[in-house]
């Protein structure tokens, strides 16, 4: 796509000088606009996820997450034995791919960084704000408002 061929399809209507006024200026915008990111660049719906994947979690993740519950709903219609059998097995297939997933990225990435210590600990830093989230305190918030926010929480669940 060459720049000069875009700036011509914009330019391709024409308006008569006469009517030239504010609202029909803002129309010929408008809809010269439109056209041009209908042509170039289409509305499409996305679905909106609610969380990104880890960046480990990968096709072959994904594929083996996607069986469990399939032959989980086949065990489930009939009580074979045999589909329990394939249901448990796929379950604990699951488990190790997802570890040795996690286990190799994570591997993989200390590897890399090794020689970047700046570099290892933020990607260290992702990890170790997963997995302690929920016991980090901020230290600029004192204690008596964290207690009450913590209460205001608390028994909104109780």
């Amino acid at each position: 796509m060459s720049i000069n061929r875009f700036k011509r399809q914009g330019a391709s209507r024409s308006y008569s000088p006469i009517h030239l006024t504010t609202a029909s200026l803002v129309e010929c915008y408008n809809t010269t606009l439109q056209s041009l990111l209908d042509q170039y660049a289409p509305f499409v719906v996305v679905k909106p996820r609610a969380h990104t994947n880890a960046p480990w979690y990968d096709r072959r993740c994904w594929t083996t997450k996607a069986a469990t519950p399939r032959l989980e709903r086949a065990y489930r219609r009939d009580k074979s034995e045999s589909n329990r059998a394939a249901w448990k097995h796929q379950s604990q297939l699951l488990r190790a791919t997802l570890r040795q997933r996690y286990v190799a990225y994570w591997s993989k990435t200390i590897a890399d960084n090794s020689h970047d210590s700046k570099a290892l600990w933020s990607k260290l830093d992702v990890l170790l704000k997963t997995t302690q989230q929920s016991l980090t305190l901020s230290p600029h918030i004192p204690p008596p408002l964290l207690r009450t926010s913590f209460g205001r929480r608390s028994t909104r669940y109780v």
